[in-house]
């Protein structure tokens, strides 16, 4: 995997980490999942970013309660979450 992508994965980590954290707005995770996703277009990452993105768009716009929205974006970065944590090395 190349440094820049490293890179990318890293802050998206970080930024999934915040959201659980409750550190972070969902449209902070929003806005991160789909400039990552723009950034790695050609890579095999980009599909579980995209959906991502698009799945934290849709409960942006959906008026859900605040609580009820970060628990469903959590259930939505999930399986992202788990792709970057396998491609990243370990501590």
């Amino acid at each position: 995997m190349m440094d820049t992508e490293t890179a990318l994965l890293e802050n998206a980590m970080d930024a999934l980490d915040r959201l659980f954290d409750s550190k972070s707005e969902i449209v902070d995770t929003y806005l991160l999942t789909y400039a990552t996703a723009q950034a790695l277009r050609e890579s095999r990452m980009f599909v579980l970013f995209d959906n991502a993105s698009t799945q934290l768009q849709e409960i942006l716009r959906s008026g859900l309660p605040k609580e009820e929205a970060r628990e469903r974006a959590l259930d939505v970065t999930n399986e992202l979450r788990i792709a970057i944590a396998d491609l990243l090395p370990g501590p």
